[in-house]
């Protein structure tokens, strides 16, 4: 990248050397007639080799060579660009399915949550699961915490709220039940904490 901005720069002083050139032509001419009658042999054939024909070729080739240069830089400029964004939807789209993985029931992704016929007996094996612990030690909060979990995920605010007052009978300042509360009531409308 640097090499072709130091040869676009190479090229510019030597459009601009040439451009000055033309400018000052008669001038410089005017000098070299003066040091030509002084010396014929080199600058009557620096003289020869330039003159104002090949200055005009030169400099239509340089501004061509100028134009394909910085249109194929554009092209290959266009091309990083494509890829570059073709990268970043195939990082996107990696995050999402990553996304869509950590979104999960018993180890099933959503939409394998509501194809299995065996879901709704999984779920009732772990809502049975979670009330013999809560029935075994009334006193253990973390049986209530894991049935309130339960119950919030699968909407049923009334029972998650009765499991949620029971456990604050028992440590009213514990803080993950606060905080369960706290989702219960984001979770719920407003319309809905009436019929609580």
């Amino acid at each position: 990248m640097f090499n072709f901005i130091f040869l676009l720069l190479i090229i510019i002083g030597v459009i601009g050397i040439i451009y000055i050139y033309k400018k000052y032509a008669n001038d410089i001419k005017e000098d070299l007639e003066k040091i030509s009658s002084n010396s014929n042999s080199f600058w009557s054939k620096w003289q020869k080799i330039i003159n104002a024909e090949k200055i005009d070729k030169m400099e239509s080739k340089i501004v061509t060579f100028l134009e394909k240069v910085l249109r194929r830089s554009r092209v290959i400029v266009l091309r990083i660009d494509n890829n570059l964004s073709n990268k970043l939807t195939v990082i996107r789209k990696k995050q999402n399915e990553q996304q869509e993985k950590q979104i999960s029931f018993s180890g099933l992704n959503e939409k394998d949550f509501f194809k299995t016929k065996t879901l709704p007996n999984r779920i009732k094996k772990t809502e049975l699961e979670l009330l013999e612990k809560f029935i075994n030690d009334r006193n253990n909060l973390d049986s209530y915490k894991n049935l309130a979990r339960f119950y919030l995920n699968q909407n049923e605010y009334r029972n998650c709220r009765q499991i949620l007052l029971e456990a604050l009978t028992i440590d009213p300042e514990d803080k993950i039940i606060s905080d369960l509360f706290v989702s219960l009531y984001e979770k719920i409308k407003p319309k809905e904490i009436s019929t609580l």
